[in-house]
């Protein structure tokens, strides 16, 4: 999506990729606003949280949202990017931290091939937000995931990955779709939670090619604002399909 940008990882997961704790989370953006603070000249940057902790994993709608909290506060110093979820196509289900208020809370939309009808993909996590919010804020392009059919058959966002681990010993008929050696196709509001960080780059990019200083908000009413309508509720694609070419117009 953006590819002069510099990407910054941050571990949050443990030595099996599971078991992220609220604390590791937290601190991952702290050390975000940190370095983000140090870089010279200074510049805004985008912290993309493609994770999400299911309302069912807190005791109360209180832990939920002391849990969405920390990333509501880092929109001060962040762009920061959010994954509604994969627990659709049930409403209320948007996890943490996509829960918050400020943060852009990304669900997923798909194409299919032949077809020119985008629609929300029925994983992708429903509304409203804790508070009745309307969540999610738009949707992007994160595949279509169908359980009882063949991986290639699915709709899939295609990116690069490691050459190691359990993607090795994959077929293409296997999931995550295998592509060749060194891409593999996946479907979820993970995907298109990066597909709008990205966009988020692009916009931040332009305005600095222009002299011009955004914040937060700023982008994300733009996008919100620029979003196209697929005709579905607002608790299923917020203000609709982001659209980079309106949203630079909207900021």
């Amino acid at each position: 999506m953006a590819p002069d940008a510099t990407i910054w990882s941050y571990r949050v997961l443990d030595k099996d990729g599971k078991s992220a704790s609220s604390k590791s989370l937290t601190n991952a953006i702290q050390d975000v606003i940190s370095d983000a603070a140090a870089l010279t000249p200074s510049q805004l940057v985008i912290a993309n949280c493609s994770f999400a902790v299911p309302l069912s994993s807190f005791a109360t709608e209180k832990d939920y949202e002391l849990f969405c909290d920390p990333f509501d506060n880092a929109t001060s110093d962040l762009v920061l990017v959010t994954a509604a979820g994969n627990q659709g196509p049930d409403g209320a289900t948007i996890t943490a931290p996509g829960g918050g208020f400020r943060v852009i809370t990304v669900g997923a939309s798909v194409s299919r091939p032949g077809s020119s009808l985008n629609f929300v993909s029925p994983y992708s996590s429903r509304g409203p937000g804790t508070g009745n919010r309307d969540k999610p804020d738009l949707v992007a392009p994160g595949g279509f995931r169908n359980p009882r059919g063949e991986a290639h058959t699915d709709v899939s966002v295609v990116s690069s990955r490691l050459q190691s681990g359990t993607l090795d010993g994959m077929t293409s008929d296997d999931k995550p779709w295998k592509v060749d050696g060194t891409h593999f196709g996946l479907s979820g509001t993970s995907q298109a939670t990066a597909v709008v960080s990205g966009v988020c780059a692009l916009i931040l990019e332009e305005m600095d090619a222009k002299g011009r200083t955004v914040r937060h908000f700023q982008v994300a009413n733009a996008l919100r604002d620029g979003a196209k309508t697929l005709g579905f509720s607002v608790y299923e694609q917020g203000h609709g399909l982001i659209d980079v070419d309106e949203a630079m117009m909207k900021i």
